[in-house]
Parts: structure tokens; sequence; C-alpha cells
């Protein structure tokens, strides 16, 4: 059981959990207490959650007074407390770092006794081991990804306040740089071949939207029928797909009310689509109509998904695993120059990517992503190198009639040495 009370400083209010249990003596059980001391001016909400965390940990046993535990512990406890909630691809992928990566090298330390020096042999030891059979060195971005593990449960830790560890010794600079961030986008003159992969693709159209638009996988698969106006050229970002699980809960997908994010989104938006794409949805739509009064089934409704998984059963709930949409993605470029390179939220990246190199203004390409900060869109994509092809390909334009004029320059000279 866990009370509290607050006292005052010069650096502000501090807020203090305590901590009471039962000890068996040799008199009887002894009632006593232990005190966790929050930091000046700690919110009301972080330290609600650092009553819980201690409150649910000394119930289960996983602390005691004075304890100082292990990494392995510390993961073991970071597990059980959160990774349980996430959808079992992430917690295959959580597990699995930590198995592999992180606690061979630091799971017998002490969480306070970790420094920079072993995560960066960690590090190091990730980016010569490989544990699933293959000969080649793992990327930088699953490097990337085993090291964000480790800085989530020092995080964790952190914000516990129930952890002797006051400091994460995962510092954001000593990430290794991701792939996928370092330019890998579907340049302007590779569009043709990728449409060629993926236009028989019974998922081509959401494919398109994704590409069209920069809008998310789970934007996309949540987008209704009514969401669409084509004779407006608009389409309305309103619900997304999203995987929610319960702790020991068969997780499941259910479509919620996009919202305003302070890190990433603007919550619901209309953006515009260009003529195109409009034409490509009605003809869509049409499509679907009458595929449904072939089959003898009521016509679309506006409340029905954009992209159904099915056409029988309940259309509005009749969702598309986002699993097997990615799936499909892969398959399609399996063997073409973008294989390993390209994942589906990288159409997003492209169309963010070239619309700033085409327009330079980082505002709406932020509106047209959903970012809430600008400054977000700008560390992302402002800073992207272009090909060098298109330094040449913009001088090339430039100067187009000057350099007609230079042509004209030197047939006139070569005429003059002749005459001579």
């Amino acid at each position: 059981m866990a009370g509290s009370y607050t006292y005052k400083t010069k650096q502000g209010v501090v807020r203090v959990v305590r901590v009471h249990w039962l000890e068996a003596t040799d008199k009887g059980k002894i009632r006593k207490h232990q005190d966790f001391k929050g930091y000046p001016g700690e919110t009301v909400k972080d330290f609600n959650i650092r009553k819980r965390d201690l409150e649910i940990e000394y119930a289960r046993g996983l602390r005691r007074p004075g304890q100082v535990i292990t990494v392995k512990e510390l993961s073991e406890r970071w597990v059980e407390n959160h990774v349980v909630n996430l959808s079992a691809t992430a917690q295959r992928g959580y597990r699995g770092s930590l198995r592999d990566h992180i606690l061979p090298v630091i799971g017998h330390l002490k969480v306070d006794d970790v420094t920079d020096l072993d995560i960066e042999k960690m590090i190091a030891r990730s980016r010569n081991t490989r544990f699933d059979g293959k000969k080649a060195k793992p990327s930088s971005s699953s490097v990337g990804k085993h090291f964000d593990v480790c800085r989530n449960m020092f995080n964790y830790a952190v914000n516990s306040r129930s952890i002797p560890i006051q400091i994460n010794p995962c510092q954001k600079g000593m990430r290794p740089p991701d792939a996928y961030f370092e330019g890998n986008i579907i340049q302007q003159h590779q569009l043709e071949t990728f449409v060629n992969l993926i236009k028989d693709s019974r998922h081509f159209v959401s494919y398109w939207v994704g590409l069209s638009t920069g809008i998310r996988r789970s934007e996309i698969l949540g987008l209704r029928v009514k969401d669409v106006v084509p004779e407006l050229a608009e389409l309305s970002i309103v619900k997304k797909l999203v995987y929610v699980k319960e702790r020991n809960e068969p997780g499941v997908y259910i479509h919620e009310e996009v919202k305003k994010n302070r890190r990433m989104g603007q919550g619901i938006r209309t953006i515009g689509i260009d003529p195109n794409l409009s034409l490509l949805l009605k003809d869509y739509l049409e499509e679907k109509t009458l595929e449904r009064i072939e089959f003898g089934l009521r016509p679309v409704d506006g409340d029905d998904l954009l992209f159904p998984g099915t056409i029988e059963g309940d259309q509005s709930t009749a969702y598309t695993n986002p699993d097997s949409w990615s799936d499909e993605f892969r398959k399609r470029i399996r063997g073409s120059e973008f294989e390993g390179k390209i994942r589906p939220h990288d159409m997003r990246h492209t169309h963010a990517t070239l619309l700033y190199w085409k327009t330079k203004d980082i505002t709406l390409v932020q509106r047209r992503l959903g970012h809430h900060d600008s400054r977000f869109t700008q560390e992302r994509y402002a800073n992207k190198a272009q090909p060098e092809s298109r330094s040449v390909d913009a001088w090339s334009e430039i100067t187009q009639s000057i350099s007609q004029n230079n042509l004209d320059i030197i047939e006139s000279q070569n005429d003059k040495e002749n005459v001579n």
C-alpha cells in the first residue's frame, strides 16, 4: 500500500511516495515504511505514474526496501509492466533485442553502474553479430532498433522513480544512424518503375493514395467512403486503424479518431488531392459499387471502409490487416532495385521529400503530413540531400536559354575561322 505527502523547498514542491509493508519478526509482523522522494517541480501526472508503479512492484514482490536491481531484473519488470501491452509483433522484437543483444552484454550489471561505455560495447557487439543465420552484417537500422529498446527500458527506470537511477545511460546522440533515413526514397525518375511493380496488386489504389498524399498506413486503412470527395478533390483524415491490447487479453484492431499529438499529429485534417488521384478514386468507388451489386449485397455506404479486407460482412469494421498490406508491398518489390531499401512508410517520406524539393515550403509539407511542429518536419526532410542529377538538371533548366546563345556564339566563331 502506498500513501503520499508533499513539502516545499526553494526549488519547488517535492512529492513523496510512502510505501507501507508488513515485515515478519520474532515478535510478529511489524508495519514499516519507506519514502521515495520525487524531484522539485514534478508534475502531478508523473507523480501518479511513479506512485502506481511502486504499488505494483511492491504488491508483486518485484521491489524491496534498499534493493539495487540488475539490468536483467529491470528488463523483467519492464516487460511485465509495459511491453506486454504492445502488439504481438512489437513484443517479439523487444524480447529478441533483450535476449540476443542487450542482456548478454549488460544484463549482469547493476542499473546504477551502467555507463555510456557499456552501451557502446553493446552497440559494437550488435554491429558484428547476427542470430538469424544470415552471413551479412546487421544493418544500421537493426542496430538502431536494439539501441531504442535499451533506451526505452532505461527511460522506464528513470520515470518510475522507484529505481536508483537518475540519468539514462543511452544518450540520443549515441544512436547508430538509421539506414532508412539516409535518403532511401523513391526518386522522381524511379516513380514509373515503382508503379509498374505495384499496378497488379489488389492494394494498388491504397498504395497510390499513400504515395500521392503522404498519409500514414494507419490513416490509409482507416479511411471511410465519406472521407473522400473526388468532386472537390479533398480527402479527410478522421479515423485511423490502431492495435489495442489489454493485459492478458488478445489484441484487436479498432478504428479510433485521429487525436492531436504534441509530438507528431495535428489531429483531424483535410488535404487536397491531385486530379489524377481524384479520377482514380472515383473509378474505384464506381467499380466497388458494381461489384457489391453483382454479389447481391447492399450498395456502398458512407461509413464503409474505403479499403475493406473483404467484400462480405460489416464493411465498416472489415479492416485490411496492416501486416498483410505491408507484406504484399514487400512481395511486389522483391527482386527489384527497391528491395531491402524501401518500406511502405517510405512512400510517405517520398511524397514529403519530393514535395519539399519542388516547393521549398516546409509549412506546406508540415500541414500535408499532419505534423504538429514544423521543426520536426524541417529536421526530417529539409536537410535531406538531393541527388547530384537534380542539381545538374536544375542548372541546365536555369541556363537553357543562355546555353542556346552559347551554341550560336560558337557557330558564329567557327564561321569566322572558316572564312579566314
